[in-house]
């Protein structure tokens, strides 16, 4: 997950949007996020799968674009001033700051 290049803003009170690049292919669908929190830690998971696979998402990623600028994709999620660990489906996982 760190080639994708993630980036967190808070979004009002109670929310993040967590914006990511993956590398495009016509073989991966990227659907969106999974999250889990305790209280004190909240964990991310930016979902990939080939796109023939079931691949849920509590949260759906919405696809972006804008001139200039690589395709990218976004999801909101619940925030409650966790820290925020981020990963994937594969073995890369980070701990994000928000962006001010």
């Amino acid at each position: 997950v760190t080639t994708w290049s993630p980036t967190m803003t808070r979004q009002g009170e109670s929310a993040l949007v967590i914006r990511y690049t993956p590398p495009l292919s016509s073989k991966r669908q990227y659907p969106g996020a999974i999250y889990q929190s305790d209280g004190r830690m909240m964990v991310v998971t930016l979902r990939s799968c080939l796109v023939d696979e079931e691949c849920p998402a509590l949260v759906p990623a919405r696809s972006r674009a804008a001139e200039g600028r690589a395709r990218w994709f976004e999801v909101i999620v619940p925030y409650q001033g966790e820290r925020v660990l981020v990963d994937g489906d594969g073995p890369g996982r980070q701990e994000r700051t928000l962006n001010p």
